[in-house]
């Protein structure tokens, strides 16, 4: 992802639902890497998509960017599905669907302890409710 400043059309915002509240099982929102969008306007849409603000937008763009891909959001059904439609304005590949809390998977990246030894123990942490779950 380059890194350009753009300005992107008007988003418009989700009511963000209160996943606890909801019902339900866990979603996640899974977003994939391109080479088509650049790093600010995929910042800008998980901020507008998720109401996260700009340090973890930087974080998961940095992993979308690095490890192909990145779990954006946690919440409940219709909570992701509105960030997922969102997110994929811009056209950028995403993916909602349940997740569990705490579940994690890991294998994509090598498993915990390889993304432990290359030096990502912060993202395993962000992510790992329980990284015993983890693959």
């Amino acid at each position: 992802m380059e890194r350009l400043m753009s300005s992107p059309g008007t988003i418009e915002r989700p009511d963000l639902l209160d996943s606890q509240n909801s019902g339900g099982a866990h979603w996640i929102v899974t977003v994939f890497n391109n080479e088509v969008n650049t790093w600010d306007e995929v910042v800008f849409i998980l901020m507008a998509a998720t109401g996260c603000d700009e340090e973890e937008a930087n974080m998961e763009t940095w992993e979308v960017d690095n490890l192909g891909k990145s779990v954006v959001h946690h919440g409940a059904q219709k909570e992701c599905e509105e960030a997922a439609r969102i997110i994929a304005q811009i056209g950028i590949r995403v993916e909602d669907g349940p997740g569990g809390a705490g579940s994690c998977n890991l294998a994509p990246y090598g498993g915990i302890e390889t993304l432990h030894a290359r030096g990502f123990s912060e993202i395993v942490e962000h992510w790992a409710v329980d990284p015993g779950e983890c693959v």
